[in-house]
């Protein structure tokens, strides 16, 4: 007890600031300074003998302000803080006596507490209550300040005050002391900003064994674990000039733990023996000129007894065990749903007036988790709350939400995090993974099966059946996504769309339709494309529309053979010469293997699926043209129009330009 007091005794004397401001309220109005003095020092010393120290947890963030009519070099601190419930300068500012969520408190305690911006300019600060802790009997608070520097440089903002908890291992009774280097002018960006470090005020693990804990850190626009190239985010453990005094314990260096932090990955391995630790993360972007955001939390290594709940990780995803890490994507405008499921041991069950609950970091603006309900997995009794967010325009950028599982009192122990990465992106637009083209014979069984390449060069026979078949997906698992032709072949008739097909992809929405062409007996030598279009589109539940994006265009480049006819069903030579102003006699006489030329479907005949010739190609010479092609070979220019759906009447010839004729030998001239 006689330490102890010595301890607060010397923590009075580095309140200066604080009793200088009320000796001068005090000689303002004519009161006695010296009675005023031993007044407060008293009730100083007395509260925190008995309350013990109210600081619990704090993170400190900022970036810079760039809205139009801001001046320049503004920049706006983020400090989310936790606090005992039980502070008497607290309970007093709280409604009725009782901190509340939504109250403002003004932020108090021994050294004088601040926010100073490394430029000689402090500011008082007062927290916005989130959210109440009964069980722990702590508030968690929000507080954001703007501060305009007087030049493009680099600070060191900083905030401290007195004093931790008793109950610590190490650093008890002791001040807080977090920093976090504010560089302007050094970003290629176009605007400046430190990571953000959203994790719990309390993080709790087994005792007397390795945990992995990741400790999540974003930028705007960016997340730690998908920077660009050559951008890396750095961790450090806090040193004990970090925690602002030479004489306080990193967790790293106190007795009975040991603790590392892997600096590219963010995750924390610790092995402690029973207890609550105080703990200093500091995450450094060197991108940023080495912009660094600072975080001190409560580290809680539970006894063998304790029994926390347990994460069922299949929800909302199935994350690395080691780290609890979950990557979420979300896109801006579109409500995304997740579901926190977690069991709990029998001997923390919940016994009908004690239930357990579900702890939280910050998280973003919108972000709610709704009533936690119970839920009967396979005779297992369990716990699970939805999570919906539906982020904005503004909140475009990567972010990350932790939470706990808490067990009802009197265990009232809490699980180890689980942290939703959360990557808000604009709404994507749909993408071609699949593409195929077969000419199909219904006889054989031939089928169509798409691959991953989209360049593809059909060359169909006419009279034969073409398949296309396209397969898109939609990242953003909301949208609408359909498959549309926008470019029909030339002059084409025997065309059928098929029906939109849903395929199963998870994380996709994922749709395939297909085309069906068989070019006609005019179509030989045609040349053209066969264009596809994918779009996502998605409407609100008033149905006002909330995105309509589009795929790249697809098409599909083809040729028709020339001279090539495939035999449809019962179609005998005498059928089919009537279609290329022939006779059966010449087109029996261009396929020397049909033997019997009045017949199908017999040996020696023609049968439905064969190819045959319908002509014959011949190679253009240098001085042809169409109407001496046509006297050459007996026939007529309309004739090799109609086989040659590339050929012109009005544009000439090209040397070697393969042409499809029907040469008749009793009008052919020499």
């Amino acid at each position: 007890f006689r330490e102890r007091s010595r301890n607060q005794f010397s923590r009075l004397a580095l309140a200066s600031g604080w009793f200088s401001s009320v000796r001068m309220y005090f000689l303002r109005n004519g009161r006695n300074f010296v009675s005023a003095e031993l007044l407060f020092s008293s009730f100083f010393l007395l509260a925190i003998l008995v309350e013990g120290g109210h600081f619990k947890y704090a993170t400190l963030s900022w970036r810079q302000v760039t809205d139009a009519g801001t001046a320049a070099n503004t920049v706006r601190f983020t400090l989310l803080s936790s606090w005992s419930t039980e502070y008497g300068p607290y309970k007093s500012q709280g409604t009725g006596g009782v901190v509340t969520v939504n109250d403002q408190i003004r932020i108090q305690g021994l050294g004088n507490p601040v926010l100073q911006f490394g430029d000689g300019t402090t500011q008082l600060l007062t927290a916005k209550v989130l959210s109440v802790n009964t069980v722990f009997q702590t508030w968690t608070g929000i507080t954001t300040v703007d501060h305009v520097y007087s030049s493009s440089s680099s600070w060191q903002a900083q905030f401290s005050g007195c004093c931790r908890s008793s109950y610590l291992a190490n650093n008890a009774d002791e001040n807080w002391h977090l920093t976090s280097t504010v560089v302007l002018g050094n970003s290629s960006e176009g605007w400046s900003f430190s990571p953000r470090i959203p994790i719990l005020p309390r993080i709790s693990i087994p005792s007397n064994q390795l945990s992995n804990i990741f400790i999540p850190a974003t930028t705007p626009g960016t997340s730690s674990s998908q920077l660009p190239s050559g951008r890396v985010l750095q961790w450090f453990i806090g040193s004990a000039s970090d925690h602002g005094s030479s004489s306080a314990i990193p967790l790293n260096q106190q007795p009975g733990v040991t603790a590392s932090i892997n600096g590219a990955t963010g995750t924390l391995t610790v092995n402690a023996q029973p207890g609550i630790y105080a703990a200093t993360i500091l995450v450094a972007d060197p991108s940023m000129g080495g912009a660094t955001a600072s975080v001190d939390f409560e580290l809680e290594a539970l006894p063998a007894t304790a029994a926390p709940p347990s994460w069922d990780l299949a929800y909302p995803a199935s994350p690395t065990p080691a780290v609890a890490l979950v990557f979420r994507p979300l896109y801006v405008g579109f409500q995304d749903t997740f579901t926190l499921r977690f069991t709990l041991p029998a001997s923390a069950a919940a016994n009908g007036t004690a239930l357990p609950s579900i702890l939280t970091g910050l998280l973003p603006d919108g972000l709610a988790v709704g009533t936690l309900s119970a839920q009967n997995y396979s005779g297992v009794v369990g716990y699970q709350a939805n999570v919906t967010w539906s982020p904005t325009t503004s909140q475009r950028n990567d972010t990350a939400a932790c939470f706990a599982a808490l067990s009802p009192p009197p265990s009232a122990a809490s699980s180890p995090p689980l942290c939703v990465q959360l990557a808000v992106r604009p709404d994507p637009a749909p993408e071609w993974v699949g593409a195929g083209v077969c000419q199909e014979d219904p006889d054989n069984g031939t089928t169509c099966t798409p691959n991953a390449s989209t360049a593809l060069y059909p060359s169909p026979v006419m009279g034969k059946r073409v398949t296309i078949v396209l397969i898109a997906r939609d990242a953003n698992v909301n949208d609408d996504l359909n498959i549309t032709v926008d470019t029909m072949p030339t002059g084409a008739k025997s065309v059928t769309v098929g029906s939109l097909v849903r395929l199963d992809e998870s994380g996709y929405t994922k749709v395939s339709r297909s085309l069906t062409w068989i070019p006609g007996p005019t179509e030989g030598g045609q040349t053209g494309s066969i264009c596809f279009m994918a779009r996502g589109q998605s409407s609100d539940q008033s149905g006002n529309a909330m995105s309509d994006n589009q795929s790249p265009r697809l098409c599909i480049d083809y040729l028709v053979q020339k001279c090539y006819y495939r035999v449809g069903a019962k179609e005998t030579l005498s059928a089919i010469a009537p279609k290329f102003q022939t006779s059966w006699l010449q087109l029996w006489a261009l396929n020397k293997h049909i033997r019997r030329p009045e017949s199908y479907g017999i040996d020696g005949a023609i049968s439905q699926g064969d190819i045959i010739h319908v002509g014959q190609i011949v190679k253009a010479r240098a001085s042809d043209s169409i109407e001496l092609l046509a006297g050459r070979f007996g026939t007529t220019a309309i004739q090799i129009l109609a086989l040659n759906r590339d050929l012109s009447a009005t544009v000439g010839l090209l040397l070697d330009q393969s042409i499809c004729i029907v040469p008749n030998s009793c009008t052919a001239s020499s």
